[in-house]
C-alpha cells in the first residue's frame, strides 16, 4: 500500500480526527480588539465567528501570553551586521514584572482603533493562496479621528483572513442552531478544528499587525525573534505558544483531514524560504557567510549562514510534522483549562503533545510504503529528491537513513 503524508486509519488512532466526548466548548470573552466595530462582516456573520474570536482572546489575555506582545511592542531592536534593513528583536531589559500585567492590559485595549479585520481572497505568494494577509495603513484603521496611544506611533493594519474561514464559521452556526438532535462527535470534532485553526490564523495576522505599530515603513521586513533563523513574527508567535506552526493535512482547507504542526523556524533548505530573507539563502553576501561560519558572528546570523551552508554540503535537512490530536484542541475551548490548568502549569500546557509524526527530508514529501495500521509506524523510501516515514511518540530513535538518505524503521 502506498500512502501520501498521513493515512486515514492512523489519524483515528492519534485522535486527530474524533473526540468521542467532544463538545463545543464554554468560553465567553471576546477582546476588545475583536469587537464588532473591528470586524467588517454582517451581526449574523459576526454571531457565526464569536467561537473563534473568543478561543483567539485568550492568547492576549494572560500575563503569560503578554511576554510575546511586550517584546513586539517594547522589545530590544537591534541591526543585523552586513544586512542594514535587517534586524533582531529580544525581550525587554529589565523584564516587564506582573505588576505591569493590568497596564498592558489596558494598552491593547486603548490600541484597537489600530486594526481592521475583513474578509475576502488574499493575494497569492509563492504560488498559493495564503490564509490570511496584514496590511500597513498610515491612518487609523478603524476611525480616522482616533488617535493611538502614546509611545505607539507606526502604521495601522488591515488584516485580510480567507473567505473560507467566514463559509466555514456561518455554515457551523446555523448547522448548531437548527440541530433537532445532538450532532455527532466527528462534527463538532471538525467545527473545533475549525475554530483552532481560525483563531490561531488569526492571532498571527495580530502579531504582524502588532509589528507594524513599531514600524514607519509597510516596506521593511519583519525582525528576527531572538535567536530565530527565519523572520516571519507570525509564525514566530505560534512557535512562542505552541511550539511550532500549525497547518492543514493533505492541505485540506477545510481541516477535515485534520491538523498537524511542526517546528519553527524549519529546516533551512537551500531551496526553500519564508520571504527573501538574506539570512536563508536569498541575498546571502559569500563573504559575510564564511565569516558567519567559521565564528566571526552570532545570533541568528551565524545560526542561519551555518545552517544554510551545511545544508549545501549535506544537501539534506529533515522535519516532522505530528499531528495534532483533538483532546488537545478540545480542552483550549474549555474555561477549565485556562482558570485551572493554564494558571497552575502555565505556558507549557499549551504545548502541542508529539504523538504521531511524518518525517521528511528536503522540499517535497513522498510516499511512503507500508503504512501501518493504527500505530502509523510505516517504513519510509524514496528517491534522492526526498522522503518520508513515520513517527510515533515524537521519538526519532528507532529511525535511521542510509547513504541515499532513505529513512528505514529499525
Amino acid at each position: 500500500m502506498v500512502v501520501y503524508d498521513f493515512a486515514e486509519d492512523e489519524l483515528e488512532f492519534a485522535g486527530a480526527l474524533n473526540l468521542p466526548s467532544a463538545h463545543l466548548g464554554d468560553l465567553l470573552t471576546i477582546h476588545p480588539i475583536f469587537q464588532r466595530p473591528n470586524i467588517r462582516c454582517t451581526d449574523s456573520e459576526y454571531e457565526a465567528i464569536k467561537p473563534s474570536l473568543r478561543l483567539a482572546s485568550t492568547y492576549l489575555s494572560s500575563s503569560e501570553h503578554q511576554v510575546f506582545w511586550q517584546t513586539i511592542l517594547f522589545g530590544h531592536r537591534q541591526q543585523l551586521p552586513n544586512t542594514p534593513y535587517w534586524s533582531q528583536i529580544f525581550r525587554p531589559n529589565p523584564p516587564f514584572r506582573i505588576e505591569h500585567y493590568n497596564a498592558f492590559s489596558a494598552l491593547l485595549v486603548e490600541m484597537r482603533g489600530m486594526f481592521l479585520f475583513r474578509f475576502g481572497a488574499c493575494d497569492q505568494r509563492y504560488g498559493v493562496e495564503p490564509w490570511g494577509m496584514t496590511q500597513g495603513w498610515n491612518r487609523a484603521a478603524v476611525d480616522p479621528t482616533w488617535q493611538s496611544p502614546p509611545g505607539i506611533d507606526g502604521l495601522c493594519s488591515v488584516i485580510t483572513l480567507g473567505g473560507e474561514f467566514l463559509e466555514g464559521a456561518v455554515s457551523a452556526y446555523n448547522l448548531v442552531r437548527t440541530a433537532t438532535a445532538p450532532l455527532p462527535s466527528r462534527t463538532i470534532s471538525l467545527i473545533l478544528r475549525q475554530q483552532f485553526f481560525f483563531a490561531v490564523t488569526t492571532v498571527h495576522e495580530l502579531a504582524h499587525a502588532m509589528n507594524n505599530t513599531r514600524r514607519g515603513d509597510r516596506d521593511e521586513p519583519d525582525p528576527f525573534f531572538e535567536d530565530h533563523r527565519r523572520a516571519e513574527i507570525g509564525y514566530a508567535w505560534e512557535a512562542f505558544v505552541h511550539g511550532g506552526q500549525t497547518c492543514q493535512i493533505h492541505g485540506s482547507r477545510s481541516c477535515d483531514c485534520g491538523l498537524y504542526f511542526s517546528a519553527w523556524p524549519p529546516g533551512a533548505e537551500s531551496n526553500e524560504t519564508i520571504g527573501p530573507a538574506p539570512l536563508t539563502g536569498y541575498g546571502i553576501n559569500r563573504r559575510a557567510s564564511r565569516k558567519l561560519r567559521d565564528g566571526g558572528g552570532g545570533g541568528a546570523a551565524a545560526r542561519a549562514s551555518r545552517v544554510h551552508w551545511l545544508t549545501w554540503v549535506l544537501g539534506r535537512v529533515w522535519n516532522t510534522e505530528y499531528v495534532i490530536p483533538m483532546s488537545h484542541i478540545q480542552k483550549l475551548h474549555t474555561r477549565h483549562f485556562w482558570e485551572v490548568e493554564f494558571r497552575r502549569f502555565g505556558m507549557s500546557e499549551l504545548r502541542i503533545p508529539k504523538t504521531m509524526g511524518l518525517r521528511w527530508g528536503n522540499s517535497s514529501r513522498v510516499a511512503r510504503f507500508g503504512a501501518g495500521a493504527g500505530a502509523g509506524a510505516g517504513a519510509g523510501a524514496g528517491n534522492g529528491n526526498g522522503n518520508a516515514g513515520s513517527v510515533s511518540g515524537g521519538s526519532s530513535r528507532d529511525y535511521s537513513a542510509d547513504e541515499e538518505g532513505r529513512v528505514w524503521r529499525g
